[in-house]
């Protein structure tokens, strides 16, 4: 008789464990933002996936300006941008354009040190978002010195300042740091001072192995969570966006070749590559051969991503996210994400 009885309670139990699940499953993706982010020579190809995966975004980022050779905001020739603005304006996809410096030191140099140029950028900032209608705008500037951490930290203070009398957002696009930072272009960027002024602050928390590195993940797991606790420490949780990559690299002797997932699917079929996940990486790696020759692909892919999300929002309670680039990830990042 008691096991009787004891059998549907068991089953019902089972049963509000498996829901409880499934809504814990589906409430994590439903708090996740997501921001895509696009290449000026991209616009094709992010177009095309743009038109499947737009549900599973919250904003689109573009490379739409650079800093030009006088210091001054100039327009990129962006591929299909019109498309672009366009097909986001009908899906109601909040646009933010990215400024970048072209990996221009005297362009960089102009901007933090020339007062005068400084202020014609932030007025124009200032003008084009008003007429465009953009919430804000991205910058993403990398060609710095460690000398230049107070300059340009004062340079984020006055942008801020600058575009929040007319409410325009300021986003910043930084390097992955962890506190005991070696790379230089890294060091002038302090989070503490720029998490005061920017709306948002996405890092890049990718690029760890590289064309200059030996072969290896995009973001090893023990140098994300080391870059997460950082950030954490010093900025707004509220601010933070954590960058994924989506490309990988292929070494064989001493270079590698950077690759979309699409250029990875293609030689792991054409060479049949030997392939499993590093676990200590969190990448997919592949093995093959060509003439005699190895070759160690290293990539991103869904599960990697999925992996890298899960633990910035479980571990360290950070939900937005923003990925590098639309149109060289594997698809089925989105439907993780729908």
């Amino acid at each position: 008789m008691n096991r009787i009885i004891f059998l549907p309670v068991l089953i019902s139990l089972l049963v509000i464990i498996f829901i409880s699940l499934l809504n814990v499953s589906i409430n994590y993706f439903n708090r996740i933002e997501v921001t895509g982010i696009t290449a000026y020579w991209d616009g094709k190809l992010s177009l095309g996936t743009l038109k499947y995966i737009h549900k599973s975004l919250n904003s689109l980022a573009a490379f739409f300006y650079h800093i030009g050779p006088n210091g001054d905001l100039e327009k990129m020739d962006f591929d299909r941008k019109n498309q672009l603005l366009t097909f986001a304006k009908q899906k109601k996809i909040h646009m933010i354009p990215v400024v970048g410096d072209d990996f221009d030191r005297k362009r960089v140099e102009l901007l933090l040190y020339n007062q005068e140029v400084q202020k014609r950028f932030i007025s124009k900032l200032v003008e084009e978002a008003k007429k465009e209608g953009f919430e804000g705008w991205y910058l993403d500037i990398e060609t710095l010195k460690s000398s230049d951490e107070h300059s340009f930290s004062q340079f984020v203070k006055k942008t801020a300042e600058g575009l929040h009398k007319y409410n325009i957002k300021l986003y910043m696009i930084l390097y992955a740091r962890t506190g005991k930072d070696t790379y230089d272009s890294a060091l002038a960027q302090n989070y503490k001072e720029i998490g005061k002024y920017a709306d948002l602050v996405g890092i890049m928390v990718y690029n760890f192995h590289n064309n200059f590195t030996s072969p290896g993940g995009q973001t090893p797991l023990d140098i994300y969570d080391s870059v997460l606790a950082y950030a954490k420490e010093t900025i707004d949780k509220d601010k933070i966006v954590i960058g994924l990559t989506t490309n990988g690299y292929d070494w064989s002797k001493d270079k590698a070749q950077e690759l979309t997932f699409p250029e990875v699917e293609e030689r792991i079929h054409n060479f049949k590559a030997k392939v499993f996940y590093d676990q200590k990486a969190s990448s997919g790696v592949a093995l093959y051969k060509i003439n005699g020759e190895p070759h160690s692909l290293w990539f991103e892919d869904a599960k990697t991503i999925n992996e890298k999300i899960r633990i910035a929002h479980r571990k360290f309670g950070i939900n937005k996210f923003f990925i590098w680039r639309l149109g060289a990830e594997d698809p089925a990042i989105w439907h993780l994400l729908e």
